[in-house]
């Protein structure tokens, strides 16, 4: 059985936000996404890296827009701590050297690595959201928000 995961996660990679926020936050969710089977909060011990499964389309270089995939493994494996969480997610890219990190490079479809995670199951809605309902959220999380859709 397939299913579908909405993280919303901080654009910054590894921000938290106050508990009260989240409180805010997640009614804010369960109003605007009524119809999803679970709702959740990861509060990850370290900075994971949050795919997006089956919607995996690839990675390119934020300065020059080369393809970067078969570097990409190599960069996550080097960046990987024992146990799967990340610490410095600082590269230079192979390319034309460009200095950014993991969470920064060009995702074609929107994934990251967060401390932090909104999630919901099945959200039985058009995704990504709508520009307006990310805004709703941000505003009561006090963040702004990357949305990753993952397909399992």
């Amino acid at each position: 059985m397939s299913f579908t995961m909405l993280h919303l996660i901080p654009e910054e990679a590894g921000a938290r936000p106050a508990a009260e926020a989240v409180a805010v936050a997640m009614h804010t969710v369960r109003r605007l996404l009524p119809d999803a089977r679970n709702y959740d909060v990861w509060e990850l011990p370290g900075l994971a890296f949050i795919d997006g499964g089956g919607n995996w389309e690839g990675v390119e270089c934020p300065g020059c827009g080369a393809e970067l995939d078969g570097w990409w493994d190599g960069a996550m494996d080097r960046a990987a701590l024992p146990g799967g969480y990340f610490d410095s997610l600082t590269v230079v890219t192979p390319c034309c050297a460009t200095g950014t990190d993991l969470h920064s490079l060009h995702y074609r479809w929107p994934v990251g690595f967060a401390r932090f995670s909104i999630v919901t199951t099945d959200p039985e809605c058009p995704l990504p959201l709508r520009p307006e309902t990310v805004a709703e959220i941000e505003a009561a999380l006090r963040l702004p928000l990357r949305q990753v859709v993952a397909h399992y």
